[in-house]
């Protein structure tokens, strides 16, 4: 991969978090946040560092994950974990998964939200629905908070 164009995805995906630092949804009706919580989890999962080709192709969904939370009034997936927070206690997180058919291409996106405890809700990942094996979509089930 060449990493001179890696570095440029990089810094147009802190670019659009800058930008669009609140996105309204109306499933919610309100504003989700894009926060640096939201473009870690992009770039790590676990604590481990992503591969840089799955962090490019996250880099690269973030707008169409912008166009899902914007037009999704519903949700397809949900669920609540008990996390352990960086002051060191356990916390609620709560998950939403949005579903929407997206861009161009018609490209099944989901987008996961998350909120800790009473915070507000952020962007937490994009990917698509489903992994694409000979130009073809084929449906998968992974964990919200993991995506």
């Amino acid at each position: 991969m060449d990493l001179e164009y890696f570095k440029q995805e990089k810094a147009r995906a802190k670019d659009l978090y800058r930008k669009y630092k609140k996105v309204y949804s109306p499933y919610f009706q309100e504003d989700i946040i894009l926060n640096s919580k939201g473009l870690y989890h992009l770039q790590y999962s676990n604590g481990r560092l992503r591969d840089t080709k799955e962090q490019l192709f996250k880099f690269r969904c973030i707008e169409l994950g912008i166009q899902v939370i914007r037009k999704s009034s519903t949700i397809q997936e949900y669920r609540e974990v008990e996390i352990f927070t960086e002051d060191n206690s356990f916390q609620k997180a709560c998950f939403w998964g949005m579903v929407a058919i997206i861009g161009s291409n018609s490209f099944k996106m989901r987008v996961v939200l998350r909120r800790v405890g009473s915070g507000e809700i952020h962007f937490w990942s994009v990917m698509p629905y489903s992994r694409i094996k000979n130009g073809r979509q084929k449906l998968y089930e992974e964990g919200l908070e993991n995506g």
